[in-house]
């Protein structure tokens, strides 16, 4: 015998808890917004409302030792004994501590391109004798700097992906899922966890298409990727993959 079917509509609340900083609370009401939305498959409409709670006096000073232990973890895993000295004597530089954290925490993408930003050449503009027309054209304006003004560049968020755009992103948000479980992104011990403490996320991906313009022939070139970002001892480190 068949059991009858029947119709439903369902309706999901997804909680989603996002470190940021701001200058206000409606600015960071924003800004959660344009996180959220830049999300895979959380449409502007989807959103109903959204939080923010200024962060207590003793709540910053235990996000300060949270990443003072976050920095020094990484430093004796990775760093070199100067490294180590420099940072305990306050004079390490950001770049080098970010260079070798990236350098670490990205690995599981190192198979996946990573995308280089497109410029002038990017777009099949007219040509004659090998040189691009657009650059020939007088502009009230007067001559630009650099050829790439003559382009007008936009990301949109969430598009339309093909099927092995689709796949790659797929790939990406597994490699995302295995830097999650880093050590060095602990945020509280694993007696809260088990208690049920809600994890902040500290690792999105973002697809995006990059969509760029001529101002002058109108031609127009796009590109697919995905902006992975780590929330870190206090920073987002970012780096972008081709789809």
């Amino acid at each position: 015998m068949t059991t009858p079917s029947n119709r439903y509509l369902a309706e999901i609340t997804v909680k989603i808890r996002f470190p940021l900083e701001s200058t206000s609370t409606d600015a960071a009401q924003a800004e959660a917004r344009r996180l959220a939305t830049e999300r895979q498959g959380i449409a502007p409409s989807c959103i109903d409302n959204v939080w923010v709670t200024p962060l207590t006096r003793s709540d910053v000073l235990s996000g300060d030792n949270l990443r003072a232990w976050q920095e020094l973890a990484a430093l004796k895993a990775c760093g070199s004994p100067s490294q180590i000295r420099r940072w305990e004597g306050g004079t390490l530089p950001e770049d080098e501590l970010l260079d070798m954290v990236r350098t670490t925490l990205f690995r599981p993408l190192g198979l996946f391109g990573r995308r280089t930003r497109m410029g002038f050449t990017a777009i099949d503009h007219p040509r004659t004798r090998g040189i691009a027309t657009c650059l020939t054209v007088p502009r009230a304006s007067g001559p630009v700097k650099h050829p790439d003004e003559l382009v007008a560049w936009r990301t949109i968020p969430n598009p339309a992906l093909t099927d092995s755009e689709h796949r790659t992103l797929r790939a990406i948000n597994e490699a995302a899922a295995e830097i999650r479980q880093h050590p060095w992104l602990q945020q509280c011990s694993p007696a809260s966890l088990a208690a049920g403490a809600v994890m902040p996320e500290l690792v999105g991906v973002a697809p995006r298409e990059h969509e760029g313009q001529c101002k002058v022939c109108s031609r127009a070139t796009f590109e697919r990727s995905a902006l992975v970002t780590v929330h870190w001892a206090g920073r987002n480190l970012s780096r972008e993959y081709t789809l």
